[in-house]
């Protein structure tokens, strides 16, 4: 009996995030610098990491409050870049222990945090996007969600938002 489309079993897709963990954690394992184990390259990459998380976190917080405060949508300073910054930054503080405490633990739970962090994007927008219909539209049209643009532009002369869009309807 041949499987029709539907119930045709794929192989399983294996996230671009899990093999980043496993990469990460054999490269430290490899790796095995001596000396001073603060400053092997390591370390200092993790300590970027998590610095930068926070900073990243803490400029996102800051603009995600201010437009819950101004009923408005979030689309300046971070938001401007990628949608999700706050979730971005918690998964690059992730990242950064990771790389400082590869156990098992931070092993198994970067991936299940990371697949939370995604679901939880996909809902907020999809409450946001019923919030402030086109202007959302509008915004996630030009802002990508997780990793900036090099470009400003995007390269393709797209131009994003950088204002606060209006209130909801």
């Amino acid at each position: 009996m041949e499987p029709d489309a539907h119930t045709e079993r794929r192989p399983a897709h294996v996230p671009w995030w899990l093999g980043l963990g496993l990469f990460l954690a054999i490269a430290i394992f490899l790796l095995g610098f001596e000396g001073d184990p603060h400053l092997n390259p390591i370390h200092i990459a993790s300590d970027l990491l998590i610095v930068g998380g926070f900073i990243l976190l803490s400029a996102s917080w800051r603009v995600l409050l201010k437009a819950q405060q101004t009923a408005t949508l979030a689309a300046t300073g971070p938001y401007a870049r990628i949608r999700h910054p706050q979730y971005a930054a918690f998964i690059v503080i992730m990242v950064g222990f990771l790389l400082q405490w590869p156990t098992i633990l931070t092993l198994a739970m970067f991936p299940v945090l990371v697949t939370m962090y995604v679901r939880l994007a996909h809902r907020e927008e999809r409450e946001v996007a019923a919030r402030f219909g086109a202007a959302w539209d509008a915004y996630a049209a030009v802002t990508p969600r997780w990793v900036p643009r090099l470009l400003p532009d995007g390269g393709a002369g797209a131009s994003n938002t950088h204002h606060i869009l209006p209130r909801a309807g």
